[in-house]
Protein backbone atom coordinates (compact mmCIF):
# COMPACT_ATOMS: atom_id res chain seq x y z
CA UNK A 1 0.00 0.00 0.00
CA UNK A 2 1.61 3.36 -0.72
CA UNK A 3 1.68 5.76 1.79
CA UNK A 4 -1.64 7.71 2.65
CA UNK A 5 -0.67 11.58 2.85
CA UNK A 6 -3.12 13.55 4.29
CA UNK A 7 -3.69 16.73 2.54
CA UNK A 8 -4.31 20.37 4.00
CA UNK A 9 -7.44 20.52 2.56
CA UNK A 10 -9.03 17.65 4.99
CA UNK A 11 -7.68 19.54 8.19
CA UNK A 12 -9.26 22.27 9.58
CA UNK A 13 -9.56 25.53 7.80
CA UNK A 14 -8.38 27.79 11.07
CA UNK A 15 -7.22 31.68 10.81
CA UNK A 16 -6.01 32.94 14.60
CA UNK A 17 -7.79 30.27 16.59
CA UNK A 18 -5.84 28.17 18.93
CA UNK A 19 -6.87 24.58 19.67
CA UNK A 20 -4.77 22.52 21.93
CA UNK A 21 -4.05 18.91 20.97
CA UNK A 22 -2.77 16.82 23.72
CA UNK A 23 0.09 14.92 22.01
CA UNK A 24 4.12 15.52 20.99
CA UNK A 25 2.24 14.55 17.23
CA UNK A 26 0.04 17.36 17.57
CA UNK A 27 -0.02 20.32 15.22
CA UNK A 28 0.64 23.83 16.19
CA UNK A 29 -2.26 24.83 18.88
CA UNK A 30 -2.76 28.36 16.38
CA UNK A 31 -2.01 29.06 12.81
CA UNK A 32 -3.40 30.59 9.68
CA UNK A 33 -4.10 29.53 6.17
CA UNK A 34 -0.77 31.10 4.55
CA UNK A 35 1.55 29.36 6.80
CA UNK A 36 2.74 25.38 5.46
CA UNK A 37 2.37 23.14 7.79
CA UNK A 38 3.86 19.49 8.13
CA UNK A 39 1.26 16.76 8.42
CA UNK A 40 1.56 13.53 10.15
CA UNK A 41 1.48 10.42 7.48
CA UNK A 42 -0.33 7.85 7.90
CA UNK A 43 2.21 4.90 6.22
CA UNK A 44 2.12 1.30 5.71
CA UNK A 45 4.90 1.08 8.37
CA UNK A 46 2.60 2.98 11.54
CA UNK A 47 -0.70 1.19 10.27
CA UNK A 48 1.48 -1.68 11.26
CA UNK A 49 2.78 -1.08 14.30
CA UNK A 50 1.69 -2.82 17.33
CA UNK A 51 1.09 0.62 19.22
CA UNK A 52 -1.34 1.83 16.35
CA UNK A 53 -3.47 -1.12 16.63
CA UNK A 54 -3.17 -1.19 20.22
CA UNK A 55 -4.32 2.35 20.31
CA UNK A 56 -7.73 1.62 17.89
CA UNK A 57 -8.82 -1.36 19.87
CA UNK A 58 -7.89 0.22 23.17
CA UNK A 59 -10.60 3.52 21.73
CA UNK A 60 -12.73 0.91 20.53
CA UNK A 61 -13.19 -1.19 23.17
CA UNK A 62 -13.55 1.77 25.63
CA UNK A 63 -15.82 3.28 24.05
CA UNK A 64 -18.48 0.11 23.10
CA UNK A 65 -16.63 -2.81 24.70
CA UNK A 66 -14.73 -6.00 24.14
CA UNK A 67 -17.56 -7.20 21.28
CA UNK A 68 -17.70 -4.12 19.41
CA UNK A 69 -17.05 -5.58 16.11
CA UNK A 70 -20.19 -7.57 16.33
CA UNK A 71 -22.54 -4.40 17.60
CA UNK A 72 -21.13 -2.56 14.21
CA UNK A 73 -21.89 -5.13 12.22
CA UNK A 74 -25.24 -5.90 13.58
CA UNK A 75 -26.18 -1.91 13.70
CA UNK A 76 -24.79 -1.95 9.99
CA UNK A 77 -27.14 -4.93 8.95
CA UNK A 78 -30.32 -3.04 10.60
CA UNK A 79 -29.63 0.25 9.14
CA UNK A 80 -29.86 -1.75 5.38
CA UNK A 81 -32.96 -3.22 6.64
CA UNK A 82 -34.57 -0.07 7.36
CA UNK A 83 -33.67 1.07 4.76
CA UNK A 84 -35.13 -2.23 2.66
CA UNK A 85 -38.33 -1.07 4.17
CA UNK A 86 -38.49 3.00 3.58
CA UNK A 87 -37.54 1.37 0.17
CA UNK A 88 -41.58 -0.17 0.43
CA UNK A 89 -42.73 3.21 0.67
CA UNK A 90 -43.08 6.33 -2.63
CA UNK A 91 -42.01 9.57 -1.76
CA UNK A 92 -43.32 12.74 -1.77
CA UNK A 93 -42.24 15.68 -3.95
CA UNK A 94 -38.95 16.65 -1.60
CA UNK A 95 -37.79 12.96 -1.90
CA UNK A 96 -38.77 12.20 1.38
CA UNK A 97 -40.53 8.90 1.90
CA UNK A 98 -44.57 8.68 3.48
CA UNK A 99 -44.75 6.10 5.80
CA UNK A 100 -48.46 3.75 5.29
CA UNK A 101 -50.80 4.35 8.37
CA UNK A 102 -50.09 1.11 10.02
CA UNK A 103 -46.50 1.90 10.83
CA UNK A 104 -45.15 4.18 13.68
CA UNK A 105 -41.67 4.47 12.83
CA UNK A 106 -38.32 2.31 12.53
CA UNK A 107 -35.10 3.09 14.76
CA UNK A 108 -32.02 1.19 16.09
CA UNK A 109 -32.38 0.28 19.46
CA UNK A 110 -29.18 0.26 22.08
CA UNK A 111 -28.70 -3.48 21.17
CA UNK A 112 -28.28 -2.65 17.85
CA UNK A 113 -31.72 -4.57 16.68
CA UNK A 114 -33.86 -3.40 14.56
CA UNK A 115 -37.26 -2.10 16.12
CA UNK A 116 -40.32 -1.62 13.37
CA UNK A 117 -43.03 0.11 15.44
CA UNK A 118 -46.90 -0.81 14.61
CA UNK A 119 -49.65 1.12 14.97
CA UNK A 120 -51.96 -1.71 16.80
CA UNK A 121 -55.38 -0.50 16.04
CA UNK A 122 -54.03 0.38 12.35
CA UNK A 123 -53.26 -3.20 11.14
CA UNK A 124 -54.31 -3.48 7.83
CA UNK A 125 -57.04 -6.39 7.40
CA UNK A 126 -56.13 -9.27 5.45
CA UNK A 127 -58.56 -8.45 2.67
CA UNK A 128 -57.69 -5.03 1.92
CA UNK A 129 -54.21 -4.46 -0.23
CA UNK A 130 -52.48 -2.79 2.19
CA UNK A 131 -52.20 -5.99 3.90
CA UNK A 132 -49.57 -7.20 1.26
CA UNK A 133 -47.64 -4.15 2.14
CA UNK A 134 -47.92 -4.86 6.02
CA UNK A 135 -46.43 -8.54 5.34
CA UNK A 136 -43.57 -7.01 3.65
CA UNK A 137 -42.39 -4.94 6.00
CA UNK A 138 -42.55 -7.43 8.72
CA UNK A 139 -40.46 -10.12 6.12
CA UNK A 140 -37.60 -7.53 5.99
CA UNK A 141 -36.15 -8.52 8.98
CA UNK A 142 -37.44 -11.36 10.73
CA UNK A 143 -34.94 -10.55 13.85
CA UNK A 144 -36.54 -7.16 14.01
CA UNK A 145 -38.32 -6.05 17.25
CA UNK A 146 -41.82 -5.44 16.45
CA UNK A 147 -43.53 -2.74 19.09
CA UNK A 148 -46.75 -1.71 18.98
CA UNK A 149 -47.68 1.74 19.41
CA UNK A 150 -50.55 4.73 19.60
CA UNK A 151 -49.41 7.11 16.56
CA UNK A 152 -48.75 6.62 13.05
CA UNK A 153 -45.02 8.10 11.99
CA UNK A 154 -47.34 9.84 9.06
CA UNK A 155 -49.20 11.67 11.66
CA UNK A 156 -46.79 12.69 13.69
CA UNK A 157 -44.71 13.94 10.56
CA UNK A 158 -48.00 15.86 9.73
CA UNK A 159 -48.27 17.27 13.67
CA UNK A 160 -43.88 18.60 12.86
CA UNK A 161 -44.36 20.12 9.48
CA UNK A 162 -47.41 22.14 11.16
CA UNK A 163 -45.20 23.71 13.53
CA UNK A 164 -42.39 23.85 10.18
CA UNK A 165 -44.43 26.62 8.68
CA UNK A 166 -44.94 29.08 11.49
CA UNK A 167 -41.38 28.46 12.57
CA UNK A 168 -39.79 29.45 9.28
CA UNK A 169 -42.05 32.70 9.58
CA UNK A 170 -40.70 33.25 13.37
CA UNK A 171 -44.82 32.76 14.30
CA UNK A 172 -43.80 30.66 17.01
CA UNK A 173 -43.08 32.00 20.63
CA UNK A 174 -39.13 33.01 20.62
CA UNK A 175 -38.69 30.41 23.83
CA UNK A 176 -39.32 27.50 21.23
CA UNK A 177 -35.79 26.41 21.11
CA UNK A 178 -36.14 23.28 18.35
CA UNK A 179 -38.52 20.53 18.09
CA UNK A 180 -38.26 17.28 16.23
CA UNK A 181 -40.30 13.55 15.91
CA UNK A 182 -39.26 11.49 19.22
CA UNK A 183 -39.38 8.34 17.05
CA UNK A 184 -38.35 5.96 20.03
CA UNK A 185 -41.10 7.40 22.50
CA UNK A 186 -43.69 7.90 19.47
CA UNK A 187 -44.30 12.10 20.54
CA UNK A 188 -43.53 15.10 19.22
CA UNK A 189 -41.40 16.88 21.45
CA UNK A 190 -41.01 20.57 21.72
CA UNK A 191 -38.31 21.93 23.69
CA UNK A 192 -38.40 25.35 25.16
CA UNK A 193 -35.30 27.68 26.33
CA UNK A 194 -38.05 29.19 28.99
CA UNK A 195 -39.99 26.18 30.15
CA UNK A 196 -42.97 27.80 32.05
CA UNK A 197 -46.48 26.79 31.80
CA UNK A 198 -46.96 30.63 30.29
CA UNK A 199 -44.56 29.59 27.72
CA UNK A 200 -46.33 26.30 26.76
CA UNK A 201 -49.76 27.56 27.04
CA UNK A 202 -48.67 30.41 24.63
CA UNK A 203 -47.45 27.42 22.09
CA UNK A 204 -50.65 25.83 22.50
CA UNK A 205 -52.21 29.11 21.73
CA UNK A 206 -50.49 30.17 19.01
CA UNK A 207 -48.98 27.39 16.76
CA UNK A 208 -51.35 24.07 17.64
CA UNK A 209 -52.13 22.36 20.17
CA UNK A 210 -51.47 18.63 20.15
CA UNK A 211 -51.59 15.48 22.30
CA UNK A 212 -48.86 13.78 20.30
CA UNK A 213 -46.45 16.97 21.88
CA UNK A 214 -44.34 16.39 25.08
CA UNK A 215 -42.71 20.21 25.88
CA UNK A 216 -39.28 19.96 27.47
CA UNK A 217 -36.45 22.44 28.79
CA UNK A 218 -34.16 23.02 26.13
CA UNK A 219 -30.96 23.83 26.12
CA UNK A 220 -29.82 26.72 23.51
CA UNK A 221 -28.02 25.24 20.02
CA UNK A 222 -24.53 27.23 18.86
CA UNK A 223 -22.47 27.37 16.23
CA UNK A 224 -19.47 25.59 16.65
CA UNK A 225 -17.03 28.09 15.51
CA UNK A 226 -14.46 30.00 17.80
CA UNK A 227 -15.64 33.85 18.39
CA UNK A 228 -12.32 36.08 16.83
CA UNK A 229 -11.60 39.17 15.08
CA UNK A 230 -13.75 40.56 12.31
CA UNK A 231 -13.41 37.88 9.50
CA UNK A 232 -11.48 35.11 10.99
CA UNK A 233 -12.88 31.93 11.70
CA UNK A 234 -12.04 28.65 12.68
CA UNK A 235 -13.04 24.98 11.30
CA UNK A 236 -12.98 21.96 9.65
CA UNK A 237 -12.76 20.86 6.08
CA UNK A 238 -16.24 18.96 5.43
CA UNK A 239 -15.84 17.26 1.49
CA UNK A 240 -14.67 17.84 -1.81
CA UNK A 241 -17.47 18.69 -3.61
CA UNK A 242 -17.60 20.25 -7.57
CA UNK A 243 -20.18 22.46 -9.40
CA UNK A 244 -21.65 19.89 -11.50
CA UNK A 245 -20.26 21.47 -14.70
CA UNK A 246 -16.51 20.85 -13.72
CA UNK A 247 -13.84 22.68 -11.32
CA UNK A 248 -12.79 21.45 -8.09
CA UNK A 249 -13.58 22.78 -4.58
CA UNK A 250 -14.77 21.40 -0.89
CA UNK A 251 -17.75 22.21 1.26
CA UNK A 252 -17.25 23.69 4.83
CA UNK A 253 -19.56 25.45 7.37
CA UNK A 254 -21.61 28.21 5.99
CA UNK A 255 -21.93 30.30 9.47
CA UNK A 256 -18.98 32.81 9.85
CA UNK A 257 -18.16 32.98 6.14
CA UNK A 258 -19.44 34.89 2.69
CA UNK A 259 -19.71 34.95 -0.69
CA UNK A 260 -16.22 35.95 -2.35
CA UNK A 261 -14.20 35.62 0.86
CA UNK A 262 -10.62 35.06 -0.19
CA UNK A 263 -9.24 32.15 2.09
CA UNK A 264 -5.52 32.66 1.39
CA UNK A 265 -3.61 30.10 -0.58
CA UNK A 266 -6.92 27.79 -0.63
CA UNK A 267 -9.94 29.54 -2.74
CA UNK A 268 -12.56 31.56 -2.64
CA UNK A 269 -16.11 31.47 -0.96
CA UNK A 270 -18.57 31.23 -4.01
CA UNK A 271 -21.42 29.84 -2.04
CA UNK A 272 -22.71 30.53 1.54
CA UNK A 273 -26.06 29.83 3.15
CA UNK A 274 -26.94 29.97 6.69
CA UNK A 275 -30.47 28.99 7.21
CA UNK A 276 -33.08 26.61 6.32
CA UNK A 277 -31.80 23.18 5.60
CA UNK A 278 -28.69 24.01 5.32
CA UNK A 279 -25.52 25.74 7.51
CA UNK A 280 -22.66 24.91 4.69
CA UNK A 281 -20.28 26.79 1.93
CA UNK A 282 -18.71 26.00 -1.17
CA UNK A 283 -14.82 27.45 -1.70
CA UNK A 284 -13.79 27.10 -4.96
CA UNK A 285 -10.17 25.96 -5.47
CA UNK A 286 -9.58 26.35 -8.95
CA UNK A 287 -6.64 28.66 -9.18
CA UNK A 288 -5.03 28.11 -6.12
CA UNK A 289 -2.40 25.61 -5.18
CA UNK A 290 -4.64 23.54 -2.50
CA UNK A 291 -5.97 20.32 -3.55
CA UNK A 292 -9.27 18.77 -2.13
CA UNK A 293 -8.45 15.20 -1.32
CA UNK A 294 -10.94 11.96 -0.43
CA UNK A 295 -8.49 11.43 1.94
CA UNK A 296 -8.68 11.48 6.19
CA UNK A 297 -6.67 14.04 8.06
CA UNK A 298 -4.87 12.55 10.90
CA UNK A 299 -5.20 13.60 14.34
CA UNK A 300 -3.10 11.87 17.09
CA UNK A 301 -3.42 9.57 18.81
CA UNK A 302 -3.90 8.35 14.52
CA UNK A 303 -7.65 7.24 15.21
CA UNK A 304 -8.81 7.75 11.73
CA UNK A 305 -11.14 5.24 9.36
CA UNK A 306 -9.09 3.35 6.95
CA UNK A 307 -9.35 3.60 3.67
CA UNK A 308 -10.94 6.77 1.84
CA UNK A 309 -14.41 8.40 1.60
CA UNK A 310 -16.74 7.46 -0.60
CA UNK A 311 -18.41 9.37 -3.06
CA UNK A 312 -21.70 7.94 -2.58
CA UNK A 313 -23.40 10.24 -0.77
CA UNK A 314 -26.07 8.99 1.88
CA UNK A 315 -29.85 10.56 1.28
CA UNK A 316 -31.79 8.42 4.20
CA UNK A 317 -31.27 8.90 8.32
CA UNK A 318 -32.09 6.38 10.70
CA UNK A 319 -32.58 7.31 14.70
CA UNK A 320 -29.58 4.58 16.12
CA UNK A 321 -27.56 4.77 13.42
CA UNK A 322 -23.66 4.75 13.70
CA UNK A 323 -21.64 7.91 12.14
CA UNK A 324 -18.41 9.24 12.52
CA UNK A 325 -17.00 12.64 12.19
CA UNK A 326 -13.52 13.80 11.52
CA UNK A 327 -12.63 17.51 12.10
CA UNK A 328 -9.43 19.44 13.74
CA UNK A 329 -10.77 20.38 17.62
CA UNK A 330 -11.39 16.98 18.72
CA UNK A 331 -10.35 14.58 15.99
CA UNK A 332 -12.43 11.48 14.87
CA UNK A 333 -16.14 10.83 16.92
CA UNK A 334 -18.30 8.46 16.66
CA UNK A 335 -21.71 7.79 17.87
CA UNK A 336 -24.91 7.42 17.21
CA UNK A 337 -27.97 9.40 15.67
CA UNK A 338 -29.86 10.69 18.23
CA UNK A 339 -33.12 12.50 15.54
CA UNK A 340 -32.88 12.21 11.56
CA UNK A 341 -35.13 15.35 11.44
CA UNK A 342 -34.09 18.15 14.15
CA UNK A 343 -35.33 21.91 14.40
CA UNK A 344 -34.47 24.46 15.86
CA UNK A 345 -32.92 27.92 16.14
CA UNK A 346 -29.26 28.45 15.88
CA UNK A 347 -27.18 31.94 16.56
CA UNK A 348 -24.35 32.46 14.06
CA UNK A 349 -22.28 34.81 15.91
CA UNK A 350 -23.03 35.73 20.02
CA UNK A 351 -24.81 39.00 18.92
CA UNK A 352 -26.38 37.66 15.77
CA UNK A 353 -30.09 37.38 15.91
CA UNK A 354 -31.61 33.76 15.87
CA UNK A 355 -32.10 31.85 12.51
CA UNK A 356 -34.27 28.88 12.09
CA UNK A 357 -32.93 25.60 10.48
CA UNK A 358 -34.85 22.35 9.74
CA UNK A 359 -34.26 18.81 8.48
CA UNK A 360 -30.77 18.45 10.34
CA UNK A 361 -29.32 15.41 12.17
CA UNK A 362 -29.05 15.41 15.70
CA UNK A 363 -26.09 12.77 17.40
CA UNK A 364 -24.42 12.53 20.31
CA UNK A 365 -21.29 12.86 18.85
CA UNK A 366 -18.68 14.58 20.52
CA UNK A 367 -18.47 18.08 19.40
CA UNK A 368 -16.56 21.49 20.49
CA UNK A 369 -15.69 24.57 18.92
CA UNK A 370 -13.14 24.42 15.73
CA UNK A 371 -15.10 21.46 14.64
CA UNK A 372 -17.58 22.98 12.52
CA UNK A 373 -17.37 22.06 9.21
CA UNK A 374 -15.52 18.71 10.15
CA UNK A 375 -16.73 15.55 7.58
CA UNK A 376 -19.55 13.05 9.07
CA UNK A 377 -19.00 9.85 7.15
CA UNK A 378 -21.64 6.55 7.69
CA UNK A 379 -19.72 3.76 7.26
CA UNK A 380 -20.96 1.35 4.22
CA UNK A 381 -21.95 -2.35 5.18
CA UNK A 382 -20.40 -5.04 5.99
CA UNK A 383 -18.01 -4.03 8.76
CA UNK A 384 -15.37 -4.49 10.70
CA UNK A 385 -14.76 -1.55 11.81
CA UNK A 386 -13.57 0.79 9.19
CA UNK A 387 -14.16 -0.72 5.32
CA UNK A 388 -12.59 0.49 2.13
CA UNK A 389 -15.06 3.20 1.77
CA UNK A 390 -17.14 5.42 3.77
CA UNK A 391 -20.54 7.31 2.30
CA UNK A 392 -20.26 10.91 2.89
CA UNK A 393 -23.42 11.56 4.81
CA UNK A 394 -22.30 15.68 5.79
CA UNK A 395 -20.49 18.47 7.88
CA UNK A 396 -20.99 18.55 11.45
CA UNK A 397 -22.18 22.17 12.13
CA UNK A 398 -23.67 22.90 15.36
CA UNK A 399 -23.34 21.72 18.78
CA UNK A 400 -26.35 21.32 21.72
CA UNK A 401 -24.45 20.34 24.98
CA UNK A 402 -21.12 18.83 23.44
CA UNK A 403 -23.64 16.79 20.96
CA UNK A 404 -23.23 16.94 17.37
CA UNK A 405 -26.11 18.66 14.47
CA UNK A 406 -24.97 18.02 11.18
CA UNK A 407 -25.98 19.49 8.03
CA UNK A 408 -26.84 17.03 5.09
CA UNK A 409 -24.71 16.75 2.43
CA UNK A 410 -27.54 15.56 -0.18
CA UNK A 411 -28.87 18.76 -0.02
CA UNK A 412 -26.15 20.37 0.35
CA UNK A 413 -24.93 19.50 -3.13
CA UNK A 414 -28.68 20.15 -4.30
CA UNK A 415 -28.70 23.66 -3.24
CA UNK A 416 -25.50 24.64 -4.66
CA UNK A 417 -25.61 21.92 -7.94
CA UNK A 418 -22.63 20.30 -6.64
CA UNK A 419 -21.30 17.09 -6.90
CA UNK A 420 -18.95 14.79 -5.11
CA UNK A 421 -15.66 13.94 -7.16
Amino acid sequence: MKKIIMKFLLMAVIFAVGIPLASANAFSPSFSLNRSIQQPMLTDEILATKEFNESKAVYLSDKYGENYLELFARNAQSSKNAQKIESLFPVDKDGERIYPGFVGGLYINDEDNLVVQIVENAVPNVKTSEYSLYNDVLSVDKEATIEYVKYSYAELNAVNDAIVEPFLQNKVPSSVGAFYVDVINNRIVVELLNYTEEEIAKFKNTVIDSPFITFTKGVETISTLNAGAPNTVGGSVGYRARKTSGGQGFVTHGHGLSVNNIITGIGVVRNKNFGGNIDASWVDTNGYTATPTNNWQVYPPYITPTGSLSTVVKTSFVVGERVGRVAMASGHRTGQILNANWSGQVRECSTCSLVNFTRQVFTDVYQIPGDSGGIVYYTIPPLPPFPEGHLTAGIGVFENANRMIFTRADLVNATFGLSRY
